[in-house]
């Protein structure tokens, strides 16, 4: 720029001096012109010299920089420091706004994240859809990447552009060991995505049986539902995840709660044919909306019919296995081509049974406790 602007100043002068002296003068011409002429063209070779090394500069800038990209994206430990010496920028995004410490965390490359950490990579610089190092390694399930990046105080809430968080993308992708590490270090468990869509609700729908019990665990709310309210139980069913829905109604979400559409879990399980699911359902109390088909209108008939029969063993308050009552139960109920209570878990079926029980009990109280009372006005009336 000094030279630029020297340049522009012995031009200036040149001009000003009109005739007296020619700046494109030759070496016949006076002793003023010549020199100012000579300066000229050594301003302008010094420019273009500095020009030149600029250019040289910003490729070589560039190269670097390009080559670090490239060592993060192949974990080449090597190549990122001699990529770094050369100049390279440890922030510098290439496509999509995508940092060596990201592609590392996406690739899984351990080494270059802690490396590039140490060289102060910035943790939570996110790409253009607001994508994180900690999102990208739980998506990907890199558990030892999620606790260098924790460890360097990551955001661990962060949603990309969708509303994801870390924590829901690993609970999407069957990450179990990561759920576990975020939810320690105290993830938001209910943060949902823009449709509504929490953690608890992926994980039911993709069925992952633990991360959905881990969930559970830490607190998350069983029957929220997103925009279209559908609800953990509902995706559940409608996926043919019997497990999980065992698990949901044992930790007493609500069997009959229906999306916008009036759909119950019950429904689609019959609509996509999950008789396993749609049993677990009618015996923890689904109520038909006879809507089903014929097959499957029998399936819950059957399953209602055992719900009763089995309600009514007193006995089932004691310990006694399963096992050894259910089949005498059973084999006058259907004949024994189908068992309506295949898939029900054994202490979900007894603590089931026990409650009817002790609500039968309690009912049967009240009403001799009623009973007992009118006798008694009768006779005082008398």
């Amino acid at each position: 720029m000094k030279i630029i602007k020297y340049f522009s100043v012995v031009t200036a002068l040149a001009t000003a001096l009109g005739p007296v002296v020619n700046v494109q003068a030759g070496p016949g011409q006076s002793r003023l012109a010549g020199d100012l002429w000579e300066m000229q063209r050594e301003g302008r070779e010094k420019a273009a010299r500095l020009q030149r090394e600029e250019y040289d500069k910003a490729a070589r800038l560039q190269a670097a920089n390009e080559a670090l990209l490239m060592a993060a994206e192949s974990g080449n430990l090597t190549d990122a420091i001699e990529a770094v010496g050369a100049g390279a920028n440890v922030n510098v995004a290439g496509q999509s706004g995508q940092t060596p410490l990201l592609i590392a965390s996406h690739q899984g490359h351990i080494d270059i994240a802690r490396w590039l950490l140490g060289a102060n990579a910035e943790v939570d610089k996110a790409t253009q859809n607001a994508a994180t190092p900690l999102f990208m390694a739980s998506q990907e399930g890199h558990t030892e990447i999620v606790k260098i990046l924790l460890n360097a105080k990551a955001e661990i809430d962060t949603a990309d552009c969708e509303g994801a968080t870390p924590l829901f993308m690993a609970s999407q992708n069957g990450h179990t060991e990561i759920v576990k590490i975020l939810l320690g270090a105290q993830a938001e468990v209910e943060k949902a995505n823009h449709k509504g869509w929490t953690p608890l609700l992926q994980a039911s729908g993709q069925g992952h049986i633990d991360i959905v019990n881990i969930l559970l665990g830490a607190k998350a709310e069983i029957d929220k539902a997103d925009r279209q309210g559908v609800t953990p139980l509902l995706l559940a069913s409608h996926q043919g995840h019997t497990e999980i829905a065992t698990m949901l109604l044992g930790a007493k979400a609500e069997v009959d709660k229906a999306n916008q559409r009036g759909a119950t879990p019950l429904l689609l399980a019959s609509q996509e044919g999950h008789a396993e699911t749609a049993k677990i359902l009618v015996f923890n109390g689904a109520i038909s909306s006879g809507r089903e088909s014929i097959a499957m209108k029998a399936i819950i008939d059957q399953v209602q019919e055992a719900r009763r029969t089995v309600a009514n063993q007193d006995w089932l308050l004691e310990d006694v296995p399963l096992s050894e009552f259910l089949p005498k139960v059973l084999e006058d109920l259907v004949g024994g081509y189908i068992d309506p209570l295949a898939g029900v878990h054994d202490e979900q079926l007894r603590r089931l049974m026990r409650e009817q029980v002790v609500k039968n009990r309690t009912d049967r109280q009240a009403q001799e406790s009623a009973a007992a009372a009118q006798l008694l006005e009768k006779a005082r009336r008398k």
